[in-house]
C-alpha cells in the first residue's frame, strides 16, 4: 500500500545517494547514484521510485544534497548550522542561483527531530543553537543587509585600540593578531547573527555596543590555557566587575556565563564563555559608560 503522504513527495529535494565508498591511501572517494527527489516525513524519508519509507538514519548516512540538476552540495550528516552556511553559499556562487527552499526546510525538519538542548551532547547543543540563531527572524537596525558591503569597506581600523591589546600580549602571550574585527567575521555578514549579536550586547555594555568598532578574540573549548590566561587578565585588572549574562527571547536556552569587565586606559575589554567556547571583545569606551551590573550586585550603575 503506497505511504500517504507520497503524494507530497514534488515537494522534496534532489539528492544522490552515496552507492560506495572506495578507500585509497590518501582519500575516499565516493560513488553517487543517479539524482532522485525525495522527502522527509514523520516515520522516515520518501524517495522517488519507492513506496515505502526509508529510516532517517540509514537516510542521513548516504544522502548528498544537490541542486535540481543534480550538481552536489554537501552531505547530510554534517552539522546543520554547517549545512545552512554551505547552501547559503552556494545560493550566492553558482549561476544562475539554485532554488535551495526544499533543502532549507529538510534541515528545519532535522532540527525539530533533535532532542531538547538538556539532552543533547555539547557538540550537537552548539550546532542547535547556532542553527536556532542563524534562522532567527531578527533585523538589524543599525546596518540593514543592503547597506552590509557599504559599511564593511568603510570602518575604521580604531588604532586606540592597539596600546591595550599589546599590553595584552605582554601579559598573556594573546598575539595581537589572534584579535579580529568583528566586522570582518564571515558570520557577521548574517544578518540574523549581526542582529542577535548587537541586541544581547546592546542592554549589557550599554552606549558602547557598538559592534562596528569592535575586536574580538575567540577561542574554542580546546584553548584552555589561553581563556584562562585572558579571564585571569580580565579578573585581575583594578575594578573588573561581573556583568548580566547575555541572552535573548528569541534564542531560548541560550546564556552566556557571567561576563568579566575591565577598562584599561579608555579601553573596555569584556570576557565571557558559551557553549562553544570563549570570547574576548575590545571597544573603546565612552566617557559616560553605563553597566547593567549582576543581579546581586548593588542596583546603581557605574560609570566610567
Amino acid at each position: 500500500m503506497p505511504h500517504p503522504e507520497l503524494h507530497r513527495l514534488p515537494e522534496g529535494a534532489i539528492y544522490r545517494m552515496i552507492t560506495d565508498r572506495v578507500q585509497f591511501d590518501d582519500r575516499v572517494q565516493l560513488e553517487f547514484s543517479d539524482p532522485i527527489r525525495c522527502l522527509r516525513v514523520e516515520d522516515g524519508v520518501l524517495q522517488q521510485g519507492r513506496g515505502d519509507v526509508i529510516s532517517h538514519e540509514e537516510f542521513n548516512a548516504d544522502a548528498f544534497r544537490c541542486t535540481e540538476d543534480g550538481f552536489p552540495l554537501l552531505p547530510v550528516d554534517t552539522p546543520i548550522s554547517f549545512q545552512v552556511e554551505g547552501l547559503r553559499q552556494a545560493a550566492k556562487t553558482i549561476e544562475p542561483a539554485p532554488d535551495l527552499g526544499a533543502h532549507f526546510s529538510d534541515i528545519a525538519a532535522l532540527r525539530q527531530r533533535m532532542p531538547s538542548l538538556d539532552a543533547l551532547d555539547p557538540d550537537m547543543r552548539n550546532d542547535a543553537l547556532t542553527y536556532d540563531a542563524m534562522t532567527v527572524d531578527l533585523k538589524d537596525p543599525r546596518v540593514p543587509q543592503k547597506y552590509i558591503g557599504e559599511v564593511t569597506s568603510r570602518a575604521p581600523e580604531k588604532a586606540e585600540l592597539d596600546p591595550v591589546i599589546l599590553r595584552i600580549e605582554q601579559e598573556t602571550r594573546v598575539a595581537p593578531e589572534s584579535w579580529q574585527r568583528v566586522i570582518d567575521m564571515p558570520r557577521y555578514q548574517q544578518e540574523p547573527l549581526r542582529a542577535l549579536a548587537r541586541a544581547m550586547l546592546a542592554p549589557v555594555i550599554g552606549n558602547a555596543a557598538d559592534l562596528e568598532d569592535m575586536r574580538v578574540l575567540m577561542m574554542t573549548r580546546a584553548e584552555v590555557e589561553r581563556a584562562a590566561a585572558m579571564k585571569r587578565w580580565v579578573r585581575n585588572s583594578d575594578e573588573s566587575r561581573e556583568l548580566a549574562p547575555f541572552s535573548h527571547p528569541t534564542l531560548p536556552g541560550y546564556q552566556t556565563g557571567v561576563p568579566v569587565f575591565a577598562e584599561k586606559d579608555g579601553v573596555g575589554v569584556v570576557f565571557f564563555e558559551d557553549h562553544a567556547g570563549s570570547y574576548a571583545y575590545a571597544f573603546a569606551t565612552d566617557p559616560e559608560l553605563k553597566l547593567e551590573l549582576r543581579d546581586d550586585e548593588p542596583p546603581a550603575p557605574r560609570f566610567f
